[in-house]
C-alpha cells in the first residue's frame, strides 16, 4: 500500500501452471503499463442496471476510432453471483464489438459466499473485476514487455 502499486486480485481453488493443477500457490502477473481496472461491488441482483453502471465507467477508456484495435474486456466474476450471463448480455448490448470478451469465475471450492476479489485496500464478494487489456494480450505471440507476464508462481502460500 505504501508504494501505491496497483493490485488486482482474485482467489481461486486451484491454478493451472505449466500444465498441472496447483492448489497451494499464487500467481502474480506484472502488467506494464497497468491497464484500466475496475472493481465492481454488490452486483448481485438488478443485472441490467449493474451492466449499465459498468458501461458508464468503461466507455471513456475504449477508443472507438476507426484505426483503433478493440481492447480485451477481461472480467473476473465472483463465481457465486447469479445472473452473470445477463450482465454479459447487457454489456454486449452497449459495447457490442468495441471490445473482445474474455473472463473467468473466482471463489472457493466449498461454494461458500466468501470474499474472493481484492485490491490493495479491500476484499469483496458479489462483485466483478473488469480490466481493459490491449487486444494483443489475448494472443500467445505477444511480447512480454507489453502484456501480462508471470513474475512469480507457486510455492508461496495462498493468501
Amino acid at each position: 500500500r505504501t508504494l501505491n502499486i496497483p493490485l488486482v486480485g482474485a482467489i481461486f481453488p486451484a491454478l493451472l501452471i505449466d500444465g498441472d493443477w496447483d492448489e497451494t500457490g499464487i500467481l502474480l502477473l506484472r502488467m506494464n503499463p497497468h491497464p484500466p481496472a475496475f472493481l465492481f461491488t454488490d452486483i448481485y441482483g438488478q443485472q441490467a442496471e449493474r451492466a449499465e453502471n459498468m458501461v458508464r465507467q468503461l466507455r471513456p477508456f475504449i477508443d472507438t476510432s476507426a484505426h483503433a484495435q478493440p481492447p480485451a474486456l477481461f472480467m473476473i466474476f465472483d463465481g457465486l453471483v447469479q445472473g452473470v450471463s445477463t450482465i454479459i448480455d447487457n454489456l454486449y448490448l452497449h459495447l457490442a464489438d468495441s471490445v473482445h470478451y474474455a473472463g473467468v469465475n473466482a471463489g472457493c471450492e466449498t461454494f461458500l459466499n466468501e470474499p474472493c476479489l481484492f485490491d490493495a485496500w479491500r476484499c469483496v464478494r458479489n462483485g466483478a473485476w473488469a480490466l481493459l487489456l490491449p487486444s494483443r494480450a489475448l494472443h500467445a505471440s505477444t511480447s512480454s514487455t507489453s502484456s501480462p507476464t508471470p513474475s512469480a508462481a507457486s510455492g508461496m502460500p495462498a493468501a
